[in-house]
């Protein structure tokens, strides 16, 4: 398996020495830089116990894939670090009908993919109808979002072309429709499911492919990313997922 390259936050691998027996899990867990002042540069290095089989949002259902998912992938929302609390992420605001059945979304001006494309509401519309397509792929997710208008139509018999409680009125507005108020559909679109992904390469990789144009905090690629000259660095260029079998990590049985 080949190594996830990326950029984003930093903390250290501890590297254990060779022995018998190991805590599985080191304290602390988390190591700060020691520094209270930023500093750009460096490289953060993780890994999981199994193999990263997806960095697709649509299909993203297990810790292994959600963490690096969430990394290289953006929704309208977001939870806010720690919290439940859902804030604004490629949507700078939204409002709900008084009914509570009609969701708006505004996209922030200017968001775009990391190869430098546009992020419009039609990115969202072609996003969530694969996701809502099980003849395209088998989403853990969908059932999420069964209160949308015309779910049945779209997603049970096929049909409809187009989800029917879904609305792109401009470039940067969504509009969602329910059949029924639902007080907890707004975390629902928090989920990493409804995170945007670029059409353009989806379809030329297929359903099965990872998509490596996102909008997210980082870019995957199978190298190291380089910066256009006299571009400001950021604060974490580079993010490495490492397979459970990588030569480079400690080894030894877990203790007890």
């Amino acid at each position: 398996m080949t190594a996830v390259r990326a950029s984003l936050v930093a903390t250290a691998l501890l590297a254990v020495g060779a022995v018998a027996c190991r805590d599985p899990y080191p304290h602390p867990r988390f190591l700060g830089a020691g520094s209270t002042t930023p500093r750009r540069g460096g490289t953060i290095r993780f890994a999981f116990d199994s193999d990263l089989n997806t960095i697709d949002p649509a299909l993203a259902n297990d810790t292994v894939a959600g963490v690096p998912t969430r990394l290289v992938h953006e929704g309208l929302v977001n939870y806010a670090p720690g919290t439940t609390t859902v804030v604004p992420a490629l949507a700078e605001r939204w409002e709900v009908s008084p009914d509570g059945r009609t969701y708006t979304f505004h996209l922030r001006p200017g968001v775009v993919f990391s190869d430098g494309s546009a992020i419009t509401s039609d990115d969202f519309r072609y996003s969530w109808e694969r996701l809502l397509n099980p003849r395209r792929i088998p989403s853990p997710g969908a059932e999420n979002y069964r209160l949308i208008v015309g779910f049945d139509e779209f997603r049970e018999s096929g049909r409809s072309p187009h989800l029917a409680g879904l609305e792109t009125p401009d470039p940067r507005t969504v509009v969602l429709h329910l059949t029924d108020a639902d007080r907890t559909f707004l975390y629902l679109m928090a989920m990493r499911f409804t995170s945007v992904v670029p059409r353009r390469v989806v379809e030329a990789l297929g359903d099965e492919q990872r998509p490596r144009v996102r909008r997210g905090d980082l870019r995957v690629n199978t190298r190291s990313r380089r910066h256009r000259p006299g571009a400001q660095q950021p604060y974490l260029p580079r993010v490495v997922a490492l397979p459970p079998d990588h030569p480079g990590l400690p080894r030894g049985q877990p203790c007890g």
